[in-house]
C-alpha cells in the first residue's frame, strides 16, 4: 500500500504539482453521476416499470377479450352454417314431430343465417379495430 502512495506522490511532484490531469472523473462523467442525474435515472426507471405493468395488464385483458370474441364468432358461424344446412338439406317433413318444413320456414332460416353471418363479420371487424387501438396505445406510451 505504501508503495502505491509513494508512486502517486512521486508522479505528482514530477508533473510540477498539478494534479488536474489525474482527476478521477472528467466533468462530463461527474455530471453523469451527479445527484440530479441519478434522480432522473431513477424516475425513468420507475416510469418504465409502471409502463410495463400497464402493458402487461392491457395484454392480459386483450387476450381474454379476444378469447371471448373468438368463441362468440365460432358460435355465430356454427349456428349460421347449421341453419343453412338445415334449410338446404333438411327434409320437408320431420317424422318424429309430424311438422311440415315450408318454403317460408326455409326462407326465414336463411335470413336468420345471413343475419348471423353479418354479425360474425361485424365481430371480426371489431376485433381488428381492437388490435389497431391496442397497438396505437403502445405507440403513444413509447412517445411519452
Amino acid at each position: 500500500m505504501f508503495r502505491f502512495t509513494a508512486q502517486r506522490l512521486l508522479l505528482h511532484q514530477v508533473r510540477g504539482g498539478s494534479s488536474v490531469s489525474w482527476a478521477p472523473r472528467s466533468a462530463k462523467r461527474a455530471q453523469r453521476h451527479s445527484k440530479e442525474a441519478l434522480q432522473l435515472s431513477r424516475q425513468r426507471y420507475h416510469l418504465q416499470r409502471e409502463n410495463e405493468r400497464i402493458r402487461q395488464s392491457v395484454n392480459l385483458n386483450y387476450i381474454e377479450q379476444r378469447r371471448v370474441q373468438g368463441k362468440s364468432r365460432e358460435f355465430l358461424a356454427a349456428t349460421a352454417y347449421g341453419l343453412i344446412h338445415k334449410s338446404s338439406k333438411g327434409e320437408n317433413r320431420n317424422a318424429r314431430q309430424q311438422q311440415y318444413y315450408s318454403p317460408q320456414d326455409r326462407a326465414e332460416d336463411m335470413a336468420t343465417a345471413r343475419h348471423l353471418l353479418m354479425m360474425e363479420e361485424t365481430k371480426r371487424q371489431e376485433m381488428k379495430r381492437g388490435r389497431t387501438q391496442r397497438l396505437e396505445m403502445f405507440r403513444s406510451m413509447k412517445r411519452r
